[in-house]
């Protein structure tokens, strides 16, 4: 999925999930698919 995607990279760039990228991916994808990806890419590491 492109949402746990642009996580992923976003973790690995700056060590965390930013705030603004996640209202983004709220905005574009909703905000029950942008925090279940979140959750699952928690979850993962």
């Amino acid at each position: 999925m492109k949402c746990e995607e642009a996580i992923m990279k976003d973790k690995e760039r700056f060590g965390r999930v930013r705030t603004s990228l996640m209202k983004h991916l709220r905005t574009e994808y909703g905000r029950d698919v942008a925090d279940r990806a979140l959750k699952n890419q928690q979850e993962k590491n």
